[in-house]
């Protein structure tokens, strides 16, 4: 018997699997949904969605595939690029928006699953979008150019780089799991939308998120093995060190505070996050701001103070601040912190 999957389903799931939530209903945001997801289907030959659509303010366009890039037309107003929709380079099980800044290469699962392995690798090893900056890349007006431009040059052609091989594990993954859903490789996106809802695909994107992990590496590409390769390390780390070197969107929590305010103290808090530690202080790095305002949040909620529990900064953007940061300007009194090439290091003022 053919289960019937509704409009209001289909909202539901799309809005879910979003690495970002709308913060409209998603009605709102994306009124031609079901028109649109009917109407692109995916290209046999590149595995890119390609069709007419209706953007979200009204304007109709098509959307090519890289087949036919020679029928490219601008989209115009926020976008990037000429795309509204695309599958999950991760997991090829959801369709995603794509096109515009912030947007994101991956579902909401697979995103932050690529946040931790890139958190756990310390450097962007697998891109989240074509926009350096979501990347870790940034441009510093304020450095001088000679010195800065070779730098970022070369780690923008690194992330073309990785972009293009990503590009590629898309298809590979797309392929896979059209066989694996039965659908035909010319599917609409609306079909590969009714054929995951309402099953569970844990198991699935995780597997397929290891394959990511080897394919970026530049590990031969298997299909589902016995033992797959383990996920990186991701434990709490203590160090008796009294300074902790950070690196990306990071977040700094007086110990103190946290055998105070957080239930089970900072025992609980280390087994339950990803974070270094030290008798003094708690540091977590994040890819993502919005990660790590999402941690924040949590910490308010839990009754921690920012400013007087905790505090916040991009340690990145700071270590490669020109001229050289000697010591970092915090706004709070009981942290001390000052830049390598690299990575920034804080540690407790003490009282």
């Amino acid at each position: 018997m053919k289960i019937e999957i509704s409009n209001e389903q289909i909202y539901e799931h799309f809005e879910t699997h979003q690495s970002k939530k709308y913060k409209v209903p998603i009605e709102g945001a994306e009124p031609n949904l079901i028109n649109n997801l009917s109407r692109l289907s995916i290209c046999p030959k590149c595995l890119e969605p390609q069709g007419n659509m209706t953007l979200p303010y009204g304007q109709k366009v098509k959307q090519c595939c890289y087949c036919n890039l020679d029928e490219f037309r601008g989209f115009g107003r926020n976008y990037n690029y000429s795309t509204n929709y695309t599958t999950c380079y991760c997991c090829g099980l959801e369709v995603v928006t794509s096109g515009f800044r912030w947007s994101s290469f991956f579902c909401r699962d697979c995103n932050e699953a690529i946040i931790n392995f890139n958190n756990a690798a310390g450097r962007c090893v697998i891109p989240f979008d074509s926009f350096s900056e979501m990347n870790g890349i940034w441009f510093h007006k304020t450095a001088p150019f000679k010195d800065v431009v070779n730098d970022f040059n070369s780690q923008t052609d690194s992330e073309s780089n990785l972009i293009e091989r990503l590009d590629k594990h898309r298809a590979i993954i797309l392929r896979r799991q059209l066989k694996l859903l039965k659908l035909p490789e010319n599917a609409s996106l609306l079909e590969l939308s009714k054929a995951v809802i309402g099953k569970d695909w844990k198991q699935v994107k995780e597997e397929a998120q290891l394959d990511t992990y080897k394919y970026m590496l530049a590990m031969p590409f298997e299909k589902y093995v016995e033992t797959p390769m383990p996920p990186p390390k991701i434990e709490s780390e203590f160090t008796s060190e009294p300074e902790i070197s950070c690196v990306f969107y990071t977040l700094v929590i007086r110990n103190e505070a946290i055998n105070q305010k957080y239930e089970g103290g900072l025992k609980a808090f280390v087994a339950e996050h990803r974070t270094q530690y030290n008798n003094d202080i708690t540091v977590t790095c994040f890819m993502s701001s919005d990660n790590l305002y999402e941690a924040s949040e949590m910490l308010q909620n839990k009754g921690l103070k920012g400013e007087e529990d905790f505090t916040y900064f991009d340690a990145t953007a700071m270590s490669r601040k020109k001229p050289k940061v000697e010591t970092i300007p915090f706004k709070v009194k009981w942290l001390k912190g000052y830049c390598s090439k690299d990575h920034s290091h804080v540690s407790l003022i003490r009282q």
